[in-house]
């Protein structure tokens, strides 16, 4: 329970709240995992539909802490970033409904928790600035199932949920296991708007230069 405790101040939680029939965290502060960073929402419409990405930048263009909303996206390689993708209107719920797609972050920044912040504070932010619900696609990560898992029974230690429950686990971030687990350790999916942006400059080295 104090670890337990102890994350939530850390998240920079202050509490969740039922919205359109979902569980959101609300936050009273960015989170202490994210210190020196700053995060840039991005949405994307172009011919292969209309996608979305956050990205967690350490550069000095903005001060840490700054939240940047844009059309466009930064002609760098970012410490770590999400990836969801829209599907269709929902009339009941009067949102939008998007799938999330992908995540990655870079080796050295990795084991610091920078890519759960970053995938619980999105969750609420894709809600209340562009009323966007983010759900479970039906193919992921291993990675990306854990960490939502991993973020799911956090918020579900604040609002005691019986995640044993499909229909309970369904109201929160993580939503129902993903059908099709995808292997994440190659060069298009750590490059998902390649190459529209990170081409060439990213720090890993694609397979096939390998070769």
């Amino acid at each position: 329970m104090l670890k337990n405790i102890k994350q939530i101040f850390a998240y920079g939680f202050r509490r969740v709240i039922w919205y359109k029939g979902h569980i959101f965290p609300t936050f009273r502060k960015y989170p202490d995992y994210l210190s020196g960073s700053w995060i840039q929402w991005t949405i994307l419409n172009d011919r292969y539909g209309s996608r979305a990405i956050e990205c967690v930048y350490s550069t000095p263009h903005y001060k840490p802490g700054t939240a940047v909303f844009s059309h466009f996206i930064n002609n760098e390689y970012p410490d770590s970033w999400a990836s969801i993708i829209f599907a269709q209107y929902d009339k009941n719920k009067d949102c939008h409904i998007a799938f999330g797609d992908r995540f990655y972050t870079v080796p050295d920044k990795r084991r610091k928790r920078i890519n759960s912040s970053l995938a619980i504070l999105g969750y609420s932010m894709f809600m209340f600035y562009y009323n966007v619900l983010v759900r479970q696609g039906g193919a992921h990560t291993q990675a990306g199932f854990d960490l939502q898992m991993k973020m799911t029974r956090l918020i579900s230690f604040m609002k005691r949920i019986d995640l044993s429950k499909p229909e309970e686990l369904d109201k929160i971030m993580g939503g129902l296991k993903p059908q099709v687990l995808l292997e994440s350790e190659h060069a298009p999916y750590k490059d998902p708007i390649m190459p529209a942006a990170w081409h060439s400059i990213s720090i890993w080295e694609p397979d096939d230069k390998k070769n």
